[in-house]
């Protein structure tokens, strides 16, 4: 079962209200991951300051860039976060 992690962008320290969301983007950095758009898991949400995106499925051993792009009023912000993924072994 693919494990589905919420992603959290806290745009506090830079704005008071989030207007909109342009787009949340996924892009491999290190490693191979040929269906990474797939790993965006239904659409972001805006709570308060913050954008928060569902992300599943990504490849053990690859690094992974991951942009949110919103507007306050007339102003653009972005953030983005290095997510690594890596295999858990069980037992």
């Amino acid at each position: 079962m693919a494990e589905i992690i919420p992603i959290i962008f806290d745009f506090t320290a830079m704005l008071n209200t989030i207007t909109s969301i342009n787009s949340v983007s996924i892009t491999v950095k290190t490693g191979i991951d040929a269906n990474v758009s797939a790993m965006i898991e239904g659409v972001p949400q805006i709570s308060g300051t913050s954008i928060i995106q569902l992300i599943k499925n990504g490849v053990a051993g690859a690094s992974y860039y991951i942009r949110a792009d919103v507007v306050s009023g007339a102003e653009k912000y972005a953030l983005a976060a290095i997510l690594p993924v890596e295999s858990v072994l069980q037992g």
